[in-house]
């Protein structure tokens, strides 16, 4: 399985976000087809 995602600095400077500030939350993966595989995993990004 491959992950691909970004953050879009603009967007973030209109909601508020500046340099500095860190934003926290979790990747979550959901096996959909047999429910068996679900993972969280937190993570952390510092904006500059």
């Amino acid at each position: 399985m491959n992950l691909e995602w970004r953050l879009n600095g603009l967007l973030l400077r209109k909601l508020g976000f500046v340099s500095g500030q860190t934003i926290q939350g979790q990747i979550l993966t959901v096996d959909d087809q047999w429910n068996g595989l679900r993972l969280e995993i937190p993570v952390s990004i510092q904006l500059r």
